[in-house]
């Protein structure tokens, strides 16, 4: 029997949100499949405009939609669907993957979920640059004092900002394991152990840091510490931003990619290139290169060069 896969994705019930969804499931359902189940759930918080909702219903064939109620989402704000993805998992799964909407699978994860499988682990790719700060972005000492006084503890930087300048000085450079939130893979044994000690991190963060918008990724990384969970620290080609700078420092991951992480708004708008057929045929005719040519390439070869979701 194969082992599952659960995909959890937060979002909101707009054209935006539901057509990126409807094209994530796709290139999700795209790969092969061979040792593993993919399950795909979303969680949906804000407004409902019940047309909408019923325009995308049949392209989210399959996917199991959860509405949260509004009290949650006035209470919690964004945080609300995120966070529902965690204590919300599936049992006996073997990996869950909190996938923004804003991504794409663009190649094979099996290699990785076999790896991944039957360790307690987070597994992520290391966040672009550090959280940000009243006076910049985060440095080593940011993070000893958050450490100090939110979970009572030292850290190790182990690793460094995946888009920093290489020759940043080490305080700048340096970070604990803190993952871009964009595709996050935790095995169910390491969700089990995290989550308690995640929710009152991410609440205390949330009224501490300069942007609270951060607040689920600096908590993820010191509540990965808290418990001593285990941590890896993935290949970029799991999460690769279609960003300039990276496509520069990671070439051999460009042509290797597994998980394209569209967020950067530079050449095409993330928010409208599925929502609409126009749309979708501009953005197949755009003249990209790097990232964004690699994006635009899979997004062809697999949902075709007629608009999918009519």
């Amino acid at each position: 029997m194969n082992r599952r896969v659960e995909f959890l994705i937060a979002g909101s019930p707009t054209d935006a949100f539901l057509s990126q969804i409807a094209a994530l499931k796709l290139s999700i359902l795209a790969r092969r499949w061979d040792r593993w189940q993919p399950e795909i759930r979303c969680f949906l918080g804000g407004p409902v405009d019940w047309n909408t909702m019923q325009r995308w219903a049949p392209h989210l064939d399959g996917v199991d939609i959860e509405l949260l109620a509004m009290s949650r989402f006035a209470e919690e704000g964004l945080f609300a669907q995120i966070e529902r993805r965690m204590d919300a998992a599936s049992r006996n799964v073997g990996v869950h993957v909190l996938l923004d909407a804003d991504t794409w699978v663009a190649g094979d994860l099996e290699d990785l979920l076999r790896n991944l499988g039957d360790l307690p682990c987070v597994a992520g790719c290391i966040a672009h640059y550090g959280f940000p700060t009243g006076s910049g972005h985060a440095r080593m000492d940011d993070w000893n004092t958050l450490a100090s006084d939110v979970i009572r503890r030292s850290l190790s930087f182990e690793h460094e900002y995946a888009l920093i300048d290489r020759d940043a000085p080490e305080p700048e450079r340096k970070t604990p394991f803190y993952v871009n939130a964009g595709a996050v893979f935790i095995t169910e044994r390491a969700l089990t152990k995290i989550y308690r000690t995640y929710l009152p991190i991410r609440k205390t963060l949330a009224r501490r840091l300069a942007n609270p918008y951060f607040a689920g990724q600096v908590a993820l990384a010191l509540s990965v510490a808290a418990t001593n969970t285990s941590s890896i620290a993935l290949p970029m080609r799991f999460n690769l931003p279609n960003d300039e700078r990276a496509a520069s420092l990671y070439p051999d991951e460009v042509n290797d990619v597994r998980i394209v992480h569209y967020l950067r708004t530079d050449h095409f708008d993330r928010h409208t290139i599925f929502a609409s057929e126009a749309n979708y045929l501009a953005f197949l005719d755009l003249d990209l290169a790097g990232i964004d040519r690699v994006f635009q390439d899979s997004v062809r070869q697999t949902l075709g060069a007629a608009y999918p979701f009519r």
